[in-house]
Formats: C-alpha cells, structure tokens, sequence
C-alpha cells in the first residue's frame, strides 16, 4: 500500500483566506477613505475660490457702477462750476437711488468743503474736509480712487470712499467723495455668501473689515481675523489649509483681490481630521465582524467540503477497485462534475472490464476456429491430393485399359477443379481482406444472368438432389457480373450443403423501388436464432448432417457479404429455427458502385493493381 501524502489541513486554508484577503481590503478602504477626503477638500477649495472670484467680480462691478455714478454728477459740476444747484438736485437724486452710499461730499483740494448731501434731503455741512492719502492719489492722477478704511473728523467714525475728480478748464478744481454704507455692503454680502454656509468679509488694502455677513458691529475698521488677511496682501486670490482664526476655529479659506486693490475672503468651518478618524475607526470595526463572520462561515464550508472530498475519495478507490461507486447528490454544485466524472471513470472502467472479457472470448473462440479451419483446410486439401497421387502410379502402369486410362484422367480433371475451387476462395478471400480487389461493373440484365448461372449449376449436376424453382422478374441493374454470380453460387452452394436430398431450392428476384431482391430460400435444417449473424463470419459453418459430410472451409458466405456491400448492398439471413430451412435476402441498389469501385475502405489503394489481378477469375464455389 502506497504511503499517505500528507500535507495543509483544507480547513485551515479555507480560514486563512479571510485572514489574508481582508487586511489589504482594509488598507484599501482606508486609502480610499483618505482619496475621498482628499478630493472632497480639493473639491471644497475649488468651490470656495470659484465662490469668492465670483463676489470679487459682483463687488467690482458694483464699484464701477458707483464710478460712473459719481462721475456724471462730476461733469454737471464742471460745466456749471459758479452755480451748484444743478450739482445739488443731481446729487441729492443720486445718493436717493444708490443705497450704498451714506452722503457725497463736494471739497476743495485743500480741504474746504463746499457742498454736502446726505440721505434723506438732510444738508452735511462738515466744519472741514481732511484730504486723505487717496484724496491726494485722485489729484495727483486725476483719475478716481477707492480709499481704505479711515477716520474722518470731527466724529471719527471709520469709512470708505469713492472719489472722482471735478476737472475745470484742465486742472483738478474739486473732489467729489460718496462715503459707502458698510450696513447695506454687509447685508449684500450676506445674502451672497449663505448659500455656500461661508463667512464672507471685504478687506481694505491694509487689511481692515470693510464689510462682513456677520457680526459686523464688533469688527469693522478692524484687521481681519486668522490669516485670511495676510494672505490676501500676498497672492491676488487663493485658497488657504485649515488655520484656526481668532476664535479658535478651524477654517478652510479663499480669497480673491479686486482690481483697486481690496479683497473678498470667505471662510468655512472644517474639521477633516477627526471625521476622517471615525471612519477609520467604523472601517476597522466593520473589518473586524466581517474577519469573525468570514472565518465562522469558511469553517462551516471547509467542513462540507472536506466531507465531499473524503466521499470523493472513497469512491476514486472503489474505480480503482474496478466497482463502480455509489455517489449521491453533491451540496455544491461544481462537486457535481467530480462526482459525474468519477461515477462515469467506474461505469467506463466496469465496461472495459467487460469488453476485454468479451474480446478475450471472442479471441479464443477466433482461435479455436482458426485451428479448426487449418484442420479443414488440410483435411480439403489431402483427399485430392491423394486422388491426384494415386492417379499418378496409375498412370504409370502399362497394363491400363484405355477405358481405365480415361477414368483416371477424368478423376484428375475433377480433383484437380477441386483444389482450383479451394485455391480461388482463399485467393478471392485475401484480395478482399488486403483491398486487392476491384469490381467491374456494368449494366446487366440480372434474372438472364441468374438463369445462366442455374442452367450451369444443373449441367454440373449439383442440383439433381434438389428441386430448385426460379420466379425471376425482369431487373436490369449496374453490377459486376462475375462477382454477382459468384454471390449467387455461394448462395446455392449453401443451401445445397444444408438441405437434405429431395428438398427443395426456391430463387426468386424482384425489384423494391431502387434496389434489387435477391432471395435464396431452402428446406433444410435451419439455423438457430443467435448463430442468424455468425454464419457470415469467415471460418464458421453450421452443424453437419447426420451421415453428410458437408466439406468447404467455411468461407462461402463471407465472401457473399463481402462482394454484397461491395456493391453498396446488405445481406441477411432468416429462419423460423432448426428444421425450418432458411432464407438468404440480398439487396442491392439498382443504381450499383461505380466501375472499378474498390472492395473495402482500403480499395482506394486498388488503382494501379488492376493489371496484375485481371488474369485472376473468380470461381463460383
């Protein structure tokens, strides 16, 4: 007995799949987790910076407007500088429409004022006007100018302003200034920002709150909380990392410069790191029920597997046993082809088993008809050869009669055909059996040639112990001639062997549809329904007659099978059993094999044999 091989516990395998599977899951989810976050944040900077790009662009055209505003009101001060009434109603229109503006403020360039308007038709009358930094930028470029954050007197409540120049025969005569609202700025910013959940503030050069969406009070005029404010002096827009601001609150900020140099920041509260911690910390909590539940539910499947597998194996030991195994149902379904390919090895296996029993059988029995064909073959061929020797000593005497001389002579003949009849079945035989063989076929009346062949057979006197009837119907078919009377000879040969004397021979042909019937049917002793097939086969004959020597090598009618499917025909034999004589049928298109058709599949090889077979002709037996 062949040692055990011995190797990984399948269980143990089928545990540790999850165990090696589910870590790398696990550091995926987790670097899938960290690119998520990742790409929310980039996501978020990008909204936020497209956010406040896009209030920098509403601000500054708000602004611009508010230029152009004031810049009209400057031109009806230029065309009439010696009388300001037309300044005053434009002005006190102006300040009515555009709310952002608390009051406009008409002053000399050292600082006299000369008209004030404010909101509600009150008249400002200031005791005097400080030009500032962008007071003196607007004179010196004549061009108009947004301030910072600055205090005016003699309140000094911190404001912002847009001033334009009022130019008069070519020289800077006046400065119209419009103070801005950072109520109504605030307000606008809100309603802006609250949609994306932001604080949104607008800072001066210098970093002070201009406006703000909340808590405006406590930080106007005062620098920017955290480092929006830094930055926002550094690059012209932006997006900052979380920084906690002056509240102590984590931001994720953006910015965005305006063209005269003040900024829109926004900001949003973030805190990623601890969000992206409980996901971690849910991730792993998940990982480690799924770990538990996939090692309980692998441990219960490796078990029923295991069991399927020793099923499996006991079984591949019963097909080597030569037993066909007994397998049930498999629990999963790819077990099912094992099963049917171990249940199918020991039918086959079984079956070879039986089939080399049969071919053994038949084997011995093949050999013990050979021998006794040799037996029969020697037997055959010893009588005239004895007749032929004693016939020579005869012939040798001096003392012979003519009379006598002529008996031996013609005992000679007769002997001698004898042995040409053997020598031309076994010829006849090994043609066919090595594809040495061909047909000639042509178009033939066949009852003409069955008449022929009967005529001959009685002339011999081979048909004078029987009584042979014909019914012949006219049938003219494409066959070889020759072959086909020989079919027919051994037919009759057979049933003269087998039929006892005064029996009787009854031949008749007829057509069905296509093909040609040829039966041959006897009175004689029958056969037995199992040996129906056997007696095609080469050396096998039928049991003898009580008295009768029966002669022949048992040849007859397999070469009748064989020159029959030649002819692309079928022969069969029939008999209601022993005693009850039998019939041979033979069918055989009319259509016919074509000439020079070979004689089994190797006769493709007959073509260029022909010459050396034409002086062999076949012998009816």
């Amino acid at each position: 007995m062949r040692p055990l091989r011995r190797g990984a516990d399948l269980r143990v395998l089928l545990a540790a799949i999850p165990l090696l599977a589910l870590p790398p899951l696990m550091i995926f989810c987790a670097l899938l987790l960290s690119l998520l976050a990742d790409a929310r944040s980039t996501d978020a900077r990008q909204d936020l910076q497209n956010a406040a790009q896009a209030l920098a662009i509403g601000l500054d055209r708000e602004i611009a407007g508010s230029i152009r505003r004031l810049e009209t009101i400057a031109d009806l001060a230029a065309v009439q500088p010696d009388d300001l009434t037309a300044f005053a109603r434009a002005g006190q229109r102006e300040i009515e429409r555009n709310d952002e503006w608390r009051d406009l403020v008409l002053a000399t360039p050292d600082g006299r004022v000369v008209h004030a308007v404010a909101r509600g038709g009150r008249s400002l009358q200031p005791p005097s006007f400080v030009p500032q930094s962008h007071h003196r930028e607007t004179l010196r470029t004549a061009l108009p100018t947004v301030s910072d954050i600055y205090s005016p007197r003699p309140d000094g409540t911190p404001v912002a302003s847009i001033s334009v120049p009022v130019q008069v025969e070519g020289r800077v005569r006046w400065l119209l200034s419009a103070r801005l609202d950072p109520q109504l700025m605030s307000r606008r910013l809100a309603d802006q920002v609250e949609r994306y959940g932001a604080l949104g503030e607008l800072i001066d050069r210098e970093g002070r709150v201009v406006a703000r969406s909340r808590d405006l009070a406590a930080w106007y005029g005062r620098p920017a909380g955290g480092r929006i404010a830094e930055l926002a002096r550094g690059a012209p827009s932006g997006t900052s990392t979380p920084f906690p601001t002056t509240e102590g609150e984590a931001v994720l900020g953006a910015w965005a410069r305006l063209p005269f140099g003040w900024s829109v920041a926004l900001s949003v509260p973030t805190a990623p790191g601890p969000a992206l911690a409980r996901s971690m910390w849910m991730l792993a909590a998940i990982g480690l029920a799924l770990l538990a539940g996939s090692i309980l539910l692998s441990t219960a499947i490796a078990r029923r597997i295991t069991g399927m597998v020793a099923e499996a194996g006991r079984a591949a030991q019963q097909v080597a046993r030569a037993r066909r195994p007994r397998l049930g149902a498999p629990a999963i379904r790819q077990f099912g082809v094992l099963y049917d390919a171990l249940d199918e090895a020991g039918e086959r296996v079984v079956d070879a088993l039986e089939r080399e029993r049969c071919a053994r059988e038949t084997a011995e029995a093949a050999d013990r008809e050979k021998d006794r064909f040799l037996v029969m073959l020697g037997h055959e061929l010893r009588n005239p050869l004895n007749a032929v020797g004693n016939a020579g000593h005869l012939l040798r005497r001096r003392d012979l009669s003519a009379g006598q001389r002529d008996g031996v002579v013609e005992m000679l003949q007769r002997q001698s055909r004898q042995l040409r009849r053997l020598v031309d079945d076994l010829l006849d035989l090994g043609r066919v059996l090595t594809g040495k063989f061909a047909l000639r076929a042509e178009t033939v009346e066949v009852d003409r040639l069955l008449r022929q062949s009967i005529a001959t057979l009685g002339a011999t006197g081979q048909l004078a112990s029987h009584e042979v009837s014909a019914d012949l119907e006219p049938v003219s078919c494409r066959i070889d001639p020759a072959r086909f009377e020989q079919v027919f000879a051994n037919l009759v040969g057979n049933a003269i062997k087998y039929t006892p004397t005064g029996g009787t021979i009854a031949v008749r042909l007829s057509r069905d549809a296509d093909a040609m019937v040829l039966s041959v049917r006897d009175s004689g002793i029958g056969i037995e329904p199992q040996q129906l097939q056997r007696i095609f086969e080469l050396f096998v004959q039928g049991p003898q007659q009580a008295g009768r020597a029966a002669g022949g090598l048992g040849i007859g009618l397999s070469m009748a099978k064989m020159l029959v499917e030649v002819h692309g025909g079928t022969i069969e034999a029939r008999s209601d059993g022993p005693g009850r004589g039998t019939e041979l049928l033979v069918r055989i298109p009319c259509a016919g094999p074509d000439a020079q058709a070979g004689a089994s599949p190797a006769a493709a090889q007959v073509e260029g044999r022909d010459a050396e077979l034409a002086d062999d002709a076949p012998t009816p037996v």
